[in-house]
């Protein structure tokens, strides 16, 4: 049986008991107090009946056609008959329901029950008559009370055919509704399954509204955790080229005699190849990569020689371009950092500046701040940043247009300030179009 099914009878089921038993509530307590009110209506007419019989009696009678008229106006359901005897038993006066003939009839039939009200007539100690009223043997059994429970029933079963009618069109367009909601929350978890893009329709239903945002969440943490993998790999790819254009370079350079193959030369191709070498025995960790958590190893060295290794690796490279790579600071600085991620935002810094550096020169400078900090600054003589770039030049795969015509996969800065933020320094960038760019990875220990 289909939900739509199951709730369509569980909703009439409820709403079919909720009207009968609000009938039979309202249905008791109206007939009660109706009951009431006939008698004490009847309670209020005897006592009329009774008062003008007196006086008929007492003041005697001047005009018995007239007091027959006025009696007349008490024989109303369920008094049928009103006499009027003197203390003789002489009968004054009597008046009759039309159909109180009829109502003989039944009786003897022993289908129509009536009764006889006896009053006896004072005017202060002396009696002075007799009055007899003949009603229906129970009031609260009338015609009238009978009449008005049927037409009560009536509109009881009237109404409730009404409720039920509307509450089966309610039922329908809930049921519709609610179906609807859940077949596309059923079709959007299935996106999910097959790895779709998919949004869903929100539901009005608090419950259902709750399963299609923990869907939607999951939906987004699946996205997240794909565009992660996808954005470390492309990371891994991107930091494999530091150490291989580093052996590229200085290979051709030594094909070329460019570049003359001494124990110093091959001493840095060597460290390239076992930083490619620890890069390809990570790649499973950084393919696995969920978090945005970066594995940070702090080691004391002399930053001049990891600058110098760098620079030496891609002067051959710069030097083809026609561009000057030139290193300004002391000859020596010891610091507190994780080599590897500062080398790499060197690395990083200096490819970038090569790309969009077309003549001139590209500079490393090594400053100390005041007494415990340092700084690492980068500039060139390139082409510049425009004001629009400059507050997404650090995000991932951003790419200007004004150098779309440059290879790159806008990554580069991205995973510069990535490590720069993982070892506690400041990435920041200075630039004017036309004029150049200079970056800066500022520290204070």
């Amino acid at each position: 049986m289909t939900i739509r099914r199951q709730l369509s009878l569980l909703m009439l089921l409820l709403i079919l008991v909720s009207v009968i038993i609000n009938s039979l509530i309202s249905t008791n307590y109206i007939d009660s107090y109706f009951k009431n009110y006939v008698s004490d209506q009847y309670d209020e007419n005897v006592r009329a009946i009774t008062t003008f019989s007196r006086n008929i009696l007492v003041e005697g009678v001047q005009n018995r056609v007239r007091a027959q008229s006025e009696l007349e106006n008490f024989v109303d359901d369920p008094i049928v008959a009103i006499a009027i005897y003197d203390a003789s038993g002489n009968q004054v006066a009597y008046v009759e329901d039309s159909m109180f003939n009829m109502h003989r009839g039944m009786m003897m039939g022993g289908m129509y029950d009536v009764k006889n009200d006896t009053i006896t007539l004072t005017n202060g100690l002396k009696e002075v008559g007799i009055l007899v009223i003949t009603r229906n043997a129970d009031v609260q059994s009338s015609e009238t009370v009978r009449l008005f429970k049927m037409a009560m029933l009536m509109g009881t079963l009237l109404s409730g055919a009404v409720v039920l009618v509307m509450s089966l069109g309610l039922i329908s367009l809930s049921s519709k509704r609610i179906t609807k909601d859940l077949r596309n929350t059923a079709q959007f978890a299935r996106s999910i399954e097959l790895g779709e893009i998919k949004k869903v329709e929100g539901s009005k239903t608090l419950e259902i509204k709750a399963l299609q945002m923990s869907l939607q969440n999951l939906s987004n943490k699946l996205k997240l955790q794909k565009a992660t993998r996808k954005q470390k790999t492309d990371q891994l790819a991107h930091e494999t080229r530091t150490p291989l254009t580093i052996l590229r370079t200085n290979i051709e350079g030594a094909l070329d005699g460019i570049v003359e193959v001494n124990e110093s030369r091959l001493e840095s191709c060597l460290s390239e190849i076992e930083n490619l070498s620890i890069l390809i025995s990570n790649m499973n960790e950084v393919i696995e990569y969920e978090t945005d958590e970066v594995n940070v190893v702090i080691r004391n060295y002399d930053i001049v020689k990891e600058i110098k290794k760098v620079i030496k690796g891609l002067n051959v490279q710069f030097k083809k371009k026609g561009l000057e790579l030139n290193y300004d600071g002391p000859t020596q600085f010891d610091v507190n950092q994780d080599s590897a991620l500062l080398n790499q935002a060197l690395y990083n810094l200096l490819t970038n500046a090569y790309k969009f550096t077309n003549e001139g020169r590209v500079t490393v400078e090594l400053k100390q701040i005041e007494t415990t900090g340092w700084s690492l600054i980068v500039s060139d003589t390139g082409i510049g940043i425009s004001e629009d770039d400059m507050e997404r030049v650090f995000d991932a795969y951003y790419r200007s247009l004004q150098t779309s015509n440059i290879d790159g996969d806008g990554l580069g800065l991205y995973i510069t300030k990535n490590n720069v933020d993982s070892i506690g320094g400041a990435l920041t960038v200075e630039s004017r179009v036309g004029e150049g760019s200079q970056f800066t990875i500022a520290f204070t220990e």
